[in-house]
C-alpha cells in the first residue's frame, strides 16, 4: 500500500513538471510569435517607407530586441536546467516573467514609433 502511494505520489510530480515546463514552452514560444510579427512588420515598413524613425528610435529597437534574445536565451537554459531538476521552477518563472517583459517592451517600442511615424507623415 505504502509503495501505491508513493508512485502515485511521484506520478503527481512528473504531471505536475510537465505540465509547468509545457506551459512555460508554449508561453515562449507565444512571446517569441509576437515579437517576430510586431519586428517582421516594423521591417516591412522601414523598407515601404510607410514608418520612419529616428537614430535613436532605430537603436532603442535594436536595443529591445537584444534584450528579448538574452531573455529567451536565459529561459531557455532555465528551462533545460527544470527538466532534470524541479527545484529549479522559482528561476523559471522569473526566466519566463523577463522575457514576458522584454517582448511586451520590444512590441510597445515598435507601436509607439509607429504611431509616432503615423502622426508625423498625417498631421491634422
Amino acid at each position: 500500500m505504502r509503495n501505491i502511494l508513493l508512485g502515485l505520489f511521484i506520478g503527481v510530480l512528473v504531471v505536475g513538471c510537465a505540465s509547468f515546463a509545457t506551459n512555460t514552452f508554449r508561453t515562449e514560444q507565444t512571446a517569441v510569435n509576437v515579437a517576430y510579427t510586431a519586428y517582421q512588420g516594423y521591417t516591412q515598413g522601414l523598407a515601404s517607407g510607410s514608418i520612419t524613425v529616428t537614430t535613436d528610435q532605430s537603436n532603442s529597437i535594436k536595443q529591445a530586441r537584444l534584450k528579448f534574445a538574452a531573455s529567451v536565451s536565459t529561459l531557455d537554459a532555465w528551462r533545460s536546467a527544470y527538466e532534470t531538476n524541479s527545484q529549479t521552477q522559482p528561476q523559471v518563472q522569473a526566466a519566463l516573467d523577463a522575457a514576458l517583459a522584454q517582448s511586451s517592451n520590444l512590441v510597445f517600442l515598435i507601436n509607439l514609433f509607429y504611431r509616432d511615424s503615423w502622426r508625423t507623415s498625417n498631421p491634422s
